[in-house]
C-alpha cells in the first residue's frame, strides 16, 4: 500500500468477495455445499462476524475508483457485518430448511468481528453496494427473485 500511495495511486481494500466463480475453500462455499441437505450444517466457528461484498458491487466500486479523480486507500465492502451463523441461516431460509441446526466443529471463545467502514468511499465516489448478503446467497443458490427477498 505504501508504494502505491507513494506513486500517487489508489488502494482498494476489499472485504470477503463472493459470487459466481469464487474460491472453493471459503466459508460461504462450504456452507452452500451443505444445502439443501438433511444433517446439521457444520462450520468451523459460527460466531465470527464478517463483511461480505457481492462481486458486481465490488466491480462497480473499482470502476468508480478508477475513474474518480481521487487517490488514497478506500474500503470496499457492504459495511455490514454478518456472523457465520447468520450466513448459514440465510442459506437455510432460501432452501426452506429453517429447522436444520447449525453446528460449530471448532468453536472459539475469541470475539472476532471484521467490518469495513465504507463511509469515505461512498462520500467521495457516490458508490454504495446494492446487493445484500441474503440476496447474494439467493443468487448463488439459483433462487428466482432473489433481488427482492
Amino acid at each position: 500500500e505504501s508504494a502505491v500511495i507513494a506513486a500517487n495511486g489508489t488502494v482498494a481494500r476489499i472485504a470477503n468477495l463472493y459470487g459466481p466463480g469464487m474460491a472453493k475453500g471459503n466459508v460461504l462455499t462450504k456452507i452452500l455445499s451443505q444445502v439443501p441437505g438433511a444433517d446439521d450444517v457444520v462450520v468451523c466457528d459460527d460466531s465470527p462476524g464478517r463483511d461480505f461484498i457481492w462481486i458486481d458491487d465490488a466491480a462497480a466500486a473499482l470502476q468508480e475508483l478508477i475513474t474518480a479523480p481521487i487517490r488514497g486507500v478506500f474500503n470496499l465492502g457492504s459495511g455490514i457485518g454478518a456472523s457465520i451463523r447468520e450466513v448459514a441461516r440465510s442459506a437455510l431460509e432460501w432452501t426452506n430448511q429453517r429447522e436444520r441446526m447449525i453446528r460449530s466443529s471448532q468453536p472459539s471463545a475469541r470475539l472476532s468481528h471484521l467490518v469495513l467502514d465504507i463511509t469515505e468511499t461512498t462520500e467521495l465516489t457516490g458508490w454504495k453496494p446494492v446487493t445484500t448478503l441474503h440476496q447474494g446467497i439467493g443468487n448463488l443458490l439459483g433462487m428466482k427473485n432473489s433481488q427482492r427477498a
